[in-house]
C-alpha cells in the first residue's frame, strides 16, 4: 500500500500534470494512520454484473494478503435499488450531455424543443 501511495504522488507531479495539487507524500502521516487498524471495503460480485471465478479468486487473494498485513476487510453488498439509482443517474448524465448540444443547435436556428426536453436545455 505504501508503495502504491508513493507512486500515486510523485514529487514532480506538477511537471507531469499542471492541474494536480503539489501534495507530497508524508511518511509520518502515513505511519500515524497505519498505527490504527485501517478498514477496507471489498465486493466480490454484483447481482446484475456476474463475475468469473478468476475475478472472485483474485479478490479473495487480495483480501487475504491485506488481512495478513493487519488491515480489517469488510464485505459489502450493492443492492438492486442502489444499482438502479446508479443506472438512472448515469443515463441521466448521458442523456443531458447528448440532448443539451442538440437542443442548443435547434434554439440557435430559432426552433424550440418540445416541452418535455426543456429541462435538458436548461441543464446544458
Amino acid at each position: 500500500m505504501k508503495l502504491a501511495f508513493k507512486l500515486m504522488v510523485p514529487k514532480d507531479i506538477n511537471r507531469l500534470d499542471p492541474f494536480a495539487a503539489p501534495v507530497p507524500f508524508r511518511e509520518e502521516l502515513y505511519e500515524q494512520v497505519r498505527a490504527n487498524k485501517i478498514r477496507v471495503g471489498y465486493l466480490e460480485s454484483i447481482s446484475s454484473f456476474p463475475t468469473t471465478e478468476a475475478v472472485k479468486r483474485s479478490v479473495r487473494m487480495a483480501k487475504e494478503a491485506l488481512e495478513s498485513q493487519g488491515y480489517e476487510l469488510v464485505p459489502f453488498v450493492v443492492t438492486a435499488e442502489e444499482m438502479e439509482s446508479v443506472r438512472d443517474t448515469f443515463f441521466g448524465i448521458i442523456a443531458t450531455a447528448a440532448l443539451g448540444p442538440m437542443m442548443g443547435m435547434l434554439i440557435d436556428k430559432y426552433e424550440y424543443p418540445m416541452p418535455c426536453y426543456k429541462l435538458s436545455v436548461l441543464l446544458y
